[in-house]
C-alpha cells in the first residue's frame, strides 16, 4: 500500500516541478486593419485547438471524480468549443458564399456583354437620311424587271 501512495506523491511532485509553458505572441502588437481578419482567424482557430485539447483531457478526468462541479465545467467547456467552431463553420460558408456569387455576378456581367455586343453587330445603325439614301440608290440599281407588273 505505501508503494502506491509513493507512486501518488511522486506523480505530484513531478505535476508541481513541471515548467509551465507560456505561449506569447509577438504578432499581438503589429495588429491594424489590413491583417484583422487574418489575426482574428488564426486567434479563433488558436482558441479551438487548445479547448479541444482541454476537452480530451479534462471531460476523463471530470466523469472520472464524479464530482458535479468538474462535469458541469467540462459540459460548458465543449458549449463554448462546438459553439466557437460553429463560428468558424459560418464564417467559411460565408467566406464561400462571397466568393461564389462574385464569380457568378462577373460570369453574369460579361455574358450580357457578350449579348450586347451581339445585338450591336446585328443592328443596323444608320441614320435617317443614310437609310433613304441606301433605299434609293437600291432602287437606281434594280432597274431589270423583278417580277412586278405595273397596271397603270
Amino acid at each position: 500500500m505505501s508503494n502506491g501512495v509513493d507512486q501518488i506523491a511522486q506523480d505530484i511532485v513531478d505535476q508541481i516541478n513541471m515548467p509551465i509553458e507560456t505561449v506569447s505572441d509577438s504578432n499581438d502588437n503589429d495588429i491594424n486593419t489590413e491583417n484583422l481578419e487574418q489575426f482574428v482567424i488564426n486567434s479563433a482557430s488558436k482558441l479551438v485547438k487548445d479547448s479541444l485539447d482541454l476537452i480530451a483531457g479534462a471531460s476523463g478526468d471530470a466523469l472520472a471524480s464524479g464530482d458535479p462541479e468538474a462535469i458541469e465545467a467540462a459540459a460548458a467547456l465543449i458549449k463554448s468549443s462546438s459553439s466557437a467552431v460553429e463560428t468558424l463553420n459560418r464564417l467559411l460558408i460565408a467566406n464561400n458564399r462571397n466568393k461564389s456569387a462574385k464569380e457568378i455576378k462577373k460570369l453574369d456581367i460579361e455574358s450580357k456583354l457578350q449579348m450586347n455586343n451581339e445585338d450591336n453587330q446585328t443592328k443596323l445603325i444608320m441614320s435617317r437620311e443614310e437609310v433613304f439614301k441606301f433605299i434609293m440608290d437600291q432602287d437606281d440599281t434594280d432597274d431589270e424587271d423583278d417580277g412586278v407588273i405595273d397596271i397603270n
